[in-house]
């Protein structure tokens, strides 16, 4: 936050003017805090209680957890540690021009810079769980093991480069935390790949326990069942 002129509130002053015909509401603006912690915190619930079932019952059965088990909950812990920083915007999760200059303190930018250092991460993990999942149950095939292989190599250099990139942008200049990097502000861009290229895994990812299952010497009902439980995966 920049130097204002004496006697400037700047709790009455917004992050951007608002548009013709609109004006700043810093009491009662309508947010997105709701929507997105709301459904946030269901797909956290749901994580929790399959990773639970999950570990609980290769406990079980197996008497010990596997390498994918622990690869699935350090991907969750990134998920929890990612929301939580989520939670941090509640105050920005409106109209630019309804959020007050206040909230630009360096403590909110520190906030972003996290944010946008543990996406990368927490994607990556997250998605290579499943992967490692399907490894450990169809590694037999050869063919599939080589899609996996391909499908691993695509989300980490569809993920992991984000970490080098939005640290090139979002580090701060000599200014330190209190001058805001444009930059950082507007790191749209990066969502003209990230957003096709997690599509493109999730359908994959789909697809490769079906490629094997519908092969498979059973009812259809039965593959249909069978392809349902791998689905859960994709939460």
């Amino acid at each position: 936050m920049g130097q204002l002129p004496p006697g400037v509130d700047p709790s009455k002053i917004p992050l951007l003017p608002p548009p013709a015909g609109k004006a700043s509401n810093f009491i009662d603006p309508p947010s997105l805090a709701p929507i997105v912690e709301g459904v946030g915190g269901f797909f956290i619930a749901v994580e929790t209680l399959l990773l639970i079932l999950r570990t609980v019952s290769n406990l079980k059965t197996f008497r010990k957890l596997r390498f994918d088990d622990y690869w699935t909950i350090f991907a969750a812990v990134l998920s929890y540690g990612y929301f939580a920083l989520i939670l941090r915007f509640r105050p920005v999760a409106r109209h630019q021009w309804d959020v007050p200059l206040t909230v630009a303190t360096p403590s909110f930018y520190k906030t972003v810079f996290a944010f946008q250092m543990m996406y990368g991460v927490t994607i990556f993990f997250s998605k290579s769980s499943l992967l490692l999942l399907y490894h450990r149950i169809f590694s037999p095939d050869k063919a599939f093991r080589y899609k996996l292989y391909a499908a691993f190599i695509f989300v980490a250099t569809t993920t992991l480069p984000t970490i080098p990139m939005y640290f090139a942008v979002c580090l701060p200049g000599p200014d330190g935390w209190t001058v805001p990097s444009l930059k950082c502000q507007d790191t749209t861009v990066f969502g003209y790949y990230q957003g096709p290229a997690n599509i493109i895994f999730d359908l994959f990812a789909l697809y490769l326990p079906a490629s094997v299952i519908f092969k498979l010497n059973m009812p259809l009902r039965r593959k249909i069942g069978v392809l349902a439980v791998f689905m859960t995966g994709t939460l």
